[in-house]
């Protein structure tokens, strides 16, 4: 989906940070992730997407989460709108974006490291508190291992990517000969 796409759901997003409280923002998330689960399943995807699909089967569809992560009435009435607005396939876009707006409300970002092998306690601590002086925001460090990268890492935080990977270094190396 375009830019237009995550216009619309950050306006949503924005829309109930503004009305709720950040108190409200974990248990809005997890609320969030049950209707992302839904799109997760092919037959379920297939019918909030479809445009032929009747509204109610698909509000049935979405009552299912709600009840499951016990959203209380504010988190329905926004389901509601988007429903009725014929924006239902934006969920995912309006959860990211949310999720996105929580943590900037709380002076805190996203650091995705990829590494060949798993970090040990102290160098997630080391790099941390180097991307916290960095950033001047609190950091939530996401390690993944990927062999591909052969040694070394790669950190991304939102834009920002640093790629001090070996794959990177050799590919450099190889494209000079």
């Amino acid at each position: 989906m375009g830019k237009g796409s995550n216009l619309i759901a950050s306006r949503y997003a924005r829309s109930l940070l503004k009305v709720t409280s950040v108190e409200k923002a974990d248990k809005y998330q997890k609320v969030f992730l049950a209707i992302k689960k839904l799109f997760e399943i092919p037959e379920a995807l297939q019918i909030l997407k479809s445009p032929i699909m009747p509204e109610r089967l698909k509000s049935d569809l979405l009552s299912l989460a709600l009840d499951e992560s016990g959203a209380d009435m504010q988190f329905r009435n926004l389901v509601k709108a988007v429903l009725y607005a014929g924006r239902v396939q934006e969920f995912p876009r309006i959860a990211d974006s949310y999720d996105s707006l929580v943590l900037e409300s709380r002076n805190e970002v996203i650091a995705n490291v990829f590494m060949a092998r798993e970090l040990s306690t102290t160098l997630q601590q080391n790099l941390t508190s180097t991307l916290e002086s960095l950033f001047k925001k609190k950091i939530i460090l996401k390690s993944k291992v990927d062999s591909s990268i052969l040694g070394g890492f790669v950190v991304k935080v939102g834009n920002f990517r640093l790629d001090q990977s070996l794959r990177t270094k050799i590919d450099r190396m190889i494209a000079k000969f």
